[in-house]
């Protein structure tokens, strides 16, 4: 959970969508397969307790963009997998 919230707050500290692609891709390369749903749960969701106020600020074309950069799917097979 430590090495997570740290990329979550070196994610957030960057408005460069190529830096959070960048810094997500090499989080989950270190990662188990057994580690991947539930770190990209975080990653897509709000991790920080709801009054908190704080966000990820990581979005759609984020997470689309490792997953591309991950796995080298085609944009197509996420549309048809996430529909």
């Amino acid at each position: 959970m430590r090495r997570w919230s740290e990329l979550a707050e070196r994610v957030a500290a960057t408005t460069r969508t190529s830096e959070k692609t960048r810094l997500i891709a090499a989080h989950l390369r270190t990662l188990e397969p057994d580690e991947l749903v539930p770190t990209a749960h975080f990653l897509a969701g709000r991790p920080f307790a709801q009054g908190d106020g704080k966000a990820t600020g990581i979005g759609w074309a984020t997470i689309a963009g490792v997953i591309h950069e991950v796995s080298g799917a085609p944009a197509e097979a996420l549309r048809a997998a996430y529909d």
